[in-house]
């Protein structure tokens, strides 16, 4: 991957610019922090299901017939 790619999957991660600066060392070549994205990962992995479940509650009072929800 060239730096580019590291940084907008950074960026699309919700890495901020900091966190992503320390995936390169002072040569500017790769140092992947594996511990920060093993973080972010479990951190979206929540996140995923908090809005899966507001799709699914949101989805239900659309559909549900009942007219008082």
């Amino acid at each position: 991957m060239n730096k580019l790619n590291i940084i907008s999957l950074g960026r699309l991660a919700g890495l901020s610019l900091s966190e992503i600066s320390t995936m390169f060392n002072e040569n500017d070549e790769l140092a992947i922090d594996r511990a920060l994205l093993t973080q972010k990962t479990i951190e979206i992995d929540a996140q995923i299901k908090r809005l899966k479940a507001v799709r699914d509650s949101l989805n239900h009072v659309a559909t549900c017939p009942q007219p008082s929800h």
